[in-house]
């Protein structure tokens, strides 16, 4: 795994230090377990630049890599 690889690890590290402080822990564990894959829903990122939304989609990705799912990354502006 390469060290700079977006996980969940790292997103509850993030907000235990106070760099992610609005990245509710419960939210964070539901979607962690990636069962709104199994269920074919969508995760939408929204927020200001900067903000940590596509580490968060990567981490996301990562762990339902790990539950042997498939996964991609799609901005708004490529769905479009």
């Amino acid at each position: 795994m390469n060290n700079n690889q977006a996980t969940i690890n790292k997103l509850e590290a993030m907000r235990l230090r106070g760099l992610a402080r609005n990245l509710d822990k419960n939210i964070l564990l539901r979607l962690s377990d990636s069962s709104w894959i199994e269920r074919h829903q969508i995760v939408l990122l929204t927020g200001p630049t900067g903000v940590g939304k596509s580490f968060i989609a990567q981490a996301l990705g990562h762990q339902g890599c790990m539950y042997g799912f498939k996964t991609g990354l799609l901005s708004l502006r490529k769905a479009l």
